[in-house]
This record gives structure tokens, C-alpha cells and sequence, in this order.
């Protein structure tokens, strides 16, 4: 039995609070290793995200930065980019089903395969016409993370499409850091295999990585799902468990030859799915997906371009899914009820297929000019293609009747067996895109230019936009501009604002025999507005602290709204407002780097603000008031401690806390669910998710005398098997999904 809220919460708070103590007592020598960082080499850490040219420090860059470190994801035993970026202040990364991958709330806003983020890897964009990055977030290897680099905030000035509330760019290792041999093993089988080669030989350089990784996941009981709440328990599968298999293969590798680079990565994904697109318990959901990107470019100056970065690139992705949508139970209910014909203990199939291509170029510019002052622009053009789209199914999904060979299936019917009805009634169209975009941008230093020292360190001005042209919904211009003021090198204050946009996907253009969700090819761009404001202070030469403060909105939100003749489809009709604070210190103990801490904090309020009306069946009339979106805490708590305990030993203790998230206060008619006779109700009746507080301990064994390289690390998450659900936002799975209790990994590591 998992051990009650009220009780386990303060335990771990009382564990976490005793790790400090023998941080005042500690007197050990430095830890040996390869990456600790003072906070003064934080603070001073460039990073290449918030500027397409120049790199810049956490202080200086015109945005809201964060950086995870490679000792942080060493430290901290972290498998998953999910347990890496859920310790982010302002962070909310869950699962939303039926998809395992995670969903990355940044300050209250977020969508099931986040395609309001913009993924890099080694500032390559990541993303695929139909998913974003699916694959990549659920799959990507984290003993491949030098740092991540992390913009809280839009970012479409730079990047253009899905640079909405963050950029999150993923830096890989390179030739400079050590080869390594890896094995881990753990709860539920999971398994991690990886193995990396560094090597440097005059001018030319290569780092080579490989990796696998799978597991049986943590089965956990679902009571009630959405074939439950259509057909009741006679036409379902609930209460049963989840599938949660998945395998996962990563290829890596990069290469440079003097001012010539080049890398190219491959990631495959096969996964069970813990349940069915339908959010319903079936036997079989097989994902396969595969991603693969590579990049060629020149970096070097050229005549009156100090900073000339030039790039061709391609990425593949292919979406093959076999998914059993509703279970036998359910076959045999629709056969008494729609006479459906399904023979006994046939499940309802799906298999979508289809294949995105992607080919671009982008050539940037940086230039100093006068004192202080620094100009970037930049071009970029690529070609965006779906193609090879296959579906083949074994009834009429589509919500209409169909003629296959010259006879009428009815909504649900079995139609035989599985047959090909990709050209007669296909999931999705094969479509193609042309994207130009044209940026620029200018910093200016007021103090340098102007020899204004006396007024503090830096003042810098930093104004910028990006035009993207897509050949399919227009153009949007993206502007910013931000004030970042160092009065001493001690402290920094920005004032920002900018303006961002997501270009709507192939899935929400293009989908089509779909009752549940129909393309549109009228929709457009959303797009998102921020102001916000930070402040910062090295409060000792060992510890810093952060404020920030912000207010977003998001208009033209694109959603499924009910279209004609029942059928949903994706629109532009929603307004989003958020508002919230983040706040952070970190500690690291200044004779021992190895000894550090933190804490974050936030506060976010999201609300729909759009006043939809509805309408009843017989006629009444309602205009929606604003309600809070739901299904996002408004509280999240990370606290961290790290200790060196003798050179040979370190400890690591992790906290995070997420308060209730309440359910969605929209509002509807009773006639969606029972009668027309003009009553309302919540559309989501369910109770709030409790809040939970999860514990995670690493401990880490290095310097063994016959190699001084070589460690062991046993990692244990959920230490008191803490409740924890993704939430269901569609209110199909009662209970929504269970996550993994306590488990644990062991991990063997060997340097070379």
C-alpha cells in the first residue's frame, strides 16, 4: 500500500533537511573530477542560445537562461530528459496520455508533443511536421549532455517556428571529453548500454557515440479509461494494467576539420504505449519512430564578417504506429449494440503510417561595430515534405459511412480484416512547404559607448526581430527587445519583452476521416506575447540568487472545437493568459565545488480568457467566463543537496514538489451528457490530482585502485513511492495514469 500524503510529504521533508548538517563539518579534499564548476565559472559559463553570433554568460544574455551541467546530471543519476528538465525552476514535465512522452509545461503552458518548445541539439532544430520531436524527448541519451542550455521565455526572434515559452538546446560532448564505457541495470529490467570514443589528430577531430536502453516499465492498474466512460465496464478492458515496454538505440557522432564541421545522429524509438490512442486499455499499441538528422557547416570569419557561421542540414522522421484502439470486450458491446460484425475476440486496429523530410540552409553573421556595439543577421530557407502517408485499418473509423469494393461499412463496422484505405480514406495528406526567414539584431553597450563606467559594469540594449514566410500560412514577424543592466559584477536586472509564434502542424492542417480530429487548412499561426522582468545577486562569493517576474498571453490558440455535423476540428479560438514568479539560490561552497545546493521555487497562474460561447440543444446561451486551464500546479518546490563525503564518496539527495492541480473550470451544458434542459456543469467533474512530493538519492563509489576512472552509482527514485499520475486532459481515463513507484538503477562506469 503506497504510504499516505499527509505522512510521507513531511518525511521527506525531515530527510532532506538533515543532509545538510555535515556540510559544516565537512573538512575532505576536493573530489576528484573532470567538470566541477565554482559558482563564479557558472556565472561566467558562455552560452550559444540566446545569441545566433557571439556567445554570452548567464548575466549578460538578453533572456531568462538556465543551465543544467554535466556535474548535475552525473551528480544526480538522471536517466531521462524528463527527470533532468523536472528539476528546472518554472518546469512541469509530465506525460500527457495516451503518449509516454514528456509533455514540458514552461510557466503554466504546454501541449502534448511539445510543439510550443524549440529543441536543439548543438543548435540544430529539432522537429517533424506531424509531432515535433517525438522521439527525441522520451528518448534521447543523457550520457550524451555536456550541458543543456535553456531559455525560459519566446524565443522566435531567433529561432522563428515553435520558439513559443522556451528553447531548451541540448550540447552534446565532443572530441575534448573522455571515452567512456557504460552498463546500468534496474527496476522493472530496465537496461542502459552506452559506449563513446574520443579522438584528436592535428587538425582534425571526431567524437563517436552509441547507445541502447530498454525496459518493461512499472504496470500500474487503470480503473476506469475512455472506453469505460462510452460503453460502460461491460464494453471495456478497465480496470487493467498498462504496457509500458520500450527500446531505444541512439547513434551519435561528430566530426571537425579545421574551420569544417559535421554530425549526424540516429534515434530509434519502439515503444508500447501504456494505452491506445483512445485512451482506452488494449492488448497491443506499438510506436515505432525514427529520427535522423545530420549537418554540415563552416565557421570561420570572412570580409567585413567577424562571426560567419554557414550550415546545410536534413532530417528524416518516419511514424509507424499499430494500435489496437478498443479492446475485444468493446468489439463484442458494438456488436450488440451497432451490429459491428467484429469476430470474437477481434480487437479495432489502426496502422497510420507516413514520412517527413526536411532540408535547410542557414547562413548568420555577426559583426562588431563602433565601441560596444554588435550587429547579427542572419538568412535561412528550408523545404518541409510529409510523404508516404499509409493507413490501414480493420473498421470505419472515419465517423461516416464508406464504400470499400462497391459495399457500405457503417461508423465502427468491421470491414473484413485489415485493408489499405489509403487512397480511398487516408489519415493525412502528403503535403510540402517552402519556409524563408530573414533576422536580425543589435546589441548596443550604453556604458562602453558612451564611457559611462561610473553608472555600473554594463547597460546593454539589445533590440532584434526575425520575418518567417511559409508558403502555407504567411508570414509572421517576431520582434524583442530587452535592457540588461550589470551594476556591478555582482548583480544583473533585465527587462525584456518579445513576441513569438507556432506554425500550425501537418496534423492539425491536414488530418482528415477522423471523427476526433480533423485538420483545417484555414488555421493559423498562434501567437504569444511576454513581458518580463529578472534581478539577480551573487549574495557571497559562494552563493546567488534569482527573481523573475512575467506576464504572457497567448491569442489565436489553436484547439479542437466542435465543427459541423459533430466532427472536431483544430481552429483558432482560444486566449491564454499567464502570470506567475520564479525564484532561485544556489550555493556551492567555494573550497569545494563538489559541495553545493539549491533551491527553486514557482508560482504560476494560467487562465483561458477567450469567453466562447456554447450553446444548448434546445436554444440556451452561454458566454464562458474566464477559468483557470487546469491540470497545472500552481506551486512547484526543487531542492537539491550534493555531498563530496570523503574523496571516494558523494552523495546526492533531490526534492520536487508539485501542488494540487485542480481540473478545468470550463463550463458546458448538461445536454453534452444528459439532458437539454439548459443546466451547466464543469466539463471536468473529476477531483484534483494531489499534491506530491518525490525523493531521488544518488550515491556515487570513485578511484578504485586499479582505476582511478572507473565509479559505481546506485540511484534511487521515488524513495517513498510517492503517488504520482499524468493527467488525463480530455477526462477519458477517471483516475488518469498511474507513474512509476520507487525503483532503482546501478550503473558501472569506465573511463578511459
Amino acid at each position: 500500500m503506497k504510504v499516505k500524503m499527509s505522512r510521507w510529504v513531511y518525511i521527506n521533508v525531515l530527510f532532506i533537511s538533515l543532509i545538510p548538517l555535515p556540510l559544516l563539518a565537512a573538512t575532505k579534499a576536493d573530489l576528484d573530477s573532470l567538470f566541477l564548476l565554482s559558482l563564479e565559472d557558472l556565472l561566467k559559463v558562455e552560452v550559444s542560445v540566446a545569441s545566433k553570433s557571439k556567445s554570452q554568460t548567464i548575466r549578460s544574455a538578453p533572456s531568462v537562461i538556465s543551465i543544467i551541467t554535466e556535474q548535475d546530471i552525473h551528480q544526480t543519476g538522471s536517466k531521462t530528459l524528463e527527470e533532468l528538465l523536472g528539476r528546472v525552476v518554472g518546469f512541469d514535465v509530465n506525460p500527457i496520455p495516451p503518449e509516454p512522452n514528456p509533455s514540458v509545461a514552461i510557466r503554466g503552458i504546454s501541449n502534448s508533443t511539445n510543439e510550443i518548445i524549440r529543441l536543439l541539439i548543438n543548435n540544430h532544430p529539432i522537429g517533424n511536421l506531424f509531432t515535433s520531436g517525438l522521439g527525441y524527448w522520451e528518448g534521447f541519451p543523457v550520457n550524451l549532455i555536456q550541458r543543456i542550455e535553456i531559455i525560459r521565455g519566446p524565443g522566435s526572434a531567433l529561432y522563428g517556428d515553435a520558439a513559443m515559452v522556451g528553447v531548451i538546446n541540448i550540447i552534446t560532448k565532443d572530441w575534448n571529453d573522455a571515452s567512456e564505457l557504460s552498463a546500468s541495470y534496474g527496476s522493472f529490467s530496465t537496461t542502459n548500454v552506452y559506449g563513446s570514443s574520443s579522438e584528436q589528430s592535428g587538425d582534425f577531430s571526431i567524437y563517436s557515440f552509441a547507445d541502447y536502453h530498454s525496459s518493461d516499465g512499472d504496470s500500474n492498474l487503470v480503473e476506469s479509461d475512455l472506453a469505460t466512460s462510452l460503453f460502460g465496464p461491460m464494453g471495456s478492458a478497465a480496470p487493467g494494467d498498462t504496457t509500458e515496454q520500450y527500446q531505444y538505440v541512439n547513434l551519435f557522432s561528430k566530426i571537425k576539420f579545421r574551420e569544417f564541421y559535421g554530425m549526424m545522429m540516429l534515434n530509434y524509438n519502439d515503444t508500447q504505449i501504456p494505452m491506445s490512442l483512445q485512451r482506452s486499455l488494449t492488448s497491443d499499441n506499438t510506436r515505432n519512430l525514427t529520427n535522423f538528422f545530420m549537418e554540415f557547416g563552416y565557421d570561420a570569419p570572412a570580409y567585413y564578417c567577424e562571426d560567419m557561421k554557414t550550415r546545410f542540414y536534413y532530417d528524416y522522421f518516419v511514424y509507424d504506429f499499430s494500435s489496437a484502439l478498443f479492446d475485444s470486450k468493446t468489439t463484442a458491446f458494438l456488436n450488440q449494440t451497432l451490429a459491428s460484425n467484429f469476430p470474437p475476440g477481434e480487437t479495432l486496429n489502426i496502422d497510420p503510417f507516413l514520412k517527413n523530410n526536411k532540408f535547410g540552409a542557414e547562413i548568420t553573421c555577426g559583426q562588431p561595430f563602433s565601441e560596444g556595439g554588435r550587429l547579427v543577421l542572419g538568412l535561412q530557407s528550408e523545404y518541409q515534405e510529409q510523404f508516404d502517408s499509409k493507413f490501414v485499418v480493420n473498421a470505419n473509423v472515419t465517423g461516416q459511412v464508406i464504400t470499400l469494393d462497391g459495399i457500405d461499412y457503417a461508423p465502427l463496422e468491421y470491414v473484413g480484416g485489415m485493408r489499405d484505405v489509403t487512397n480511398s480514406y487516408n489519415f493525412t495528406q502528403n503535403e510540402s512547404r517552402y519556409l524563408t526567414a530573414v533576422y536580425g539584431e543589435v546589441d548596443l553597450d550604453i556604458i562602453e559607448q558612451w564611457s559611462l563606467e561610473n553608472i555600473g559594469t554594463s547597460l546593454t540594449l539589445t533590440v532584434g526581430g526575425r520575418i518567417d514566410e511559409y508558403s502555407d500560412v504567411g508570414d509572421k514577424f517576431s520582434p524583442r527587445v530587452g535592457m540588461v543592466y550589470l551594476p556591478s559584477s555582482r548583480y544583473f536586472i533585465k527587462a525584456l519583452a518579445g513576441k513569438a509564434f507556432r506554425a500550425p502542424n501537418f496534423r492539425e492542417l491536414y488530418n482528415q476521416n477522423n471523427p476526433i480530429q480533423n485538420g483545417n487548412s484555414d488555421v493559423k499561426p498562434e501567437l504569444l506575447t511576454t513581458i518580463e522582468a529578472s534581478i539577480g545577486l551573487n549574495i557571497t562569493e559562494w552563493a546567488s540568487y534569482f527573481f523573475t517576474v512575467y506576464s504572457t498571453k497567448v491569442d489565436d490558440h489553436i484547439r479542437l472545437v466542435d465543427a459541423e455535423q459533430g466532427v472536431n476540428k483544430f481552429n483558432n479560438i482560444g486566449t491564454l493568459k499567464e502570470e506567475g514568479l520564479e525564484a532561485e539560490i544556489k550555493i556551492i561552497f567555494p573550497n569545494d565545488p563538489n559541495t553545493n545546493g539549491y533551491l527553486n521555487f514557482t508560482y504560476q497562474k494560467s487562465k483561458d480568457v477567450s469567453h466562447e460561447i456554447i450553446t444548448d440543444t434546445l436554444g440556451s446561451v452561454y458566454t464562458q467566463k474566464s477559468y483557470d486551464i487546469g491540470n497545472i500546479p500552481e506551486t512547484m518546490i526543487n531542492l537539491g543537496i550534493n555531498w563530496g563525503v570523503t574523496e571516494n564518496i558523494n552523495i546526492n539527495a533531490s526534492l520536487n514538489y508539485k501542488s494540487d492541480r485542480m481540473r478545468s473550470g470550463k463550463l458546458q451544458f448538461t445536454s453534452a451528457t444528459t439532458d437539454p434542459d439548459g443546466t451547466l456543469e464543469k466539463f471536468d467533474q473529476r477531483d484534483p490530482i494531489e499534491y506530491r512530493v518525490i525523493t531521488n538519492i544518488s550515491v556515487i563509489y570513485h578511484g578504485f585502485d586499479f582505476h582511478t576512472d572507473s565509479e559505481l552509482q546506485l540511484t534511487v527514485y521515488n524513495v517513498f513511492d510517492a503517488e504520482d499520475h499524468a493527467p488525463d486532459t480530455e477526462v477519458g481515463i477517471l483516475n488518469d495514469i498511474p507513474r512509476w513507484g520507487r525503483h532503482f538503477s546501478m550503473r558501472g562506469l569506465y573511463r578511459f
